[in-house]
């Protein structure tokens, strides 16, 4: 299974609305090597929802070509960005996670972090992005 790596680049957004980034497909992808994450304002749209917090910061996961292997289920997945993702502050190990939305790309939320979890190869899931509050 390939590890995945997260590279943190920290931000200010305004309004952020709980999901600004637009829906990957997770097999969209580098050629090679590890996921790597990006973090900062999303690329995506103006958030057009009402803000659920005035300032925040968000990172995007950028997926390796082939297999991809996640876990069980798109809160497994957040609980896993959270101990082994290296991204602080994007939820903690008591977060109460709650999963938003239906099919293979679902919102995972714990009130002030928003992730975004995709399914992948074998019915897993893996977590490409994510949003949270920072004031």
């Amino acid at each position: 299974m390939n590890a995945v790596v997260i590279i943190v680049v920290v931000a200010a957004a305004t309004g952020l609305a709980g999901c600004a980034s637009p829906a990957l497909d997770a097999r969209s992808a580098p050629a090679s090597g590890s996921p790597t994450v990006a973090a900062g304002t999303s690329g995506g749209p103006a958030p057009t929802a009402s803000p659920i917090c005035a300032e925040g910061r968000g990172f995007d996961v950028a997926l390796p070509s082939g297999p991809l292997i996640g876990v069980a289920d798109p809160i497994e997945a957040a609980r896993k960005l959270v101990r082994d993702g290296n991204t602080p502050g994007f939820g903690t190990p008591t977060s109460v996670w709650r999963v938003v939305g239906e099919g293979q790309t679902v919102k995972v939320t714990d009130g002030r972090t928003t992730l975004h979890a995709v399914e992948v190869d074998q019915h897993t899931w893996l977590i490409i992005n994510g949003e949270t509050c920072t004031d």
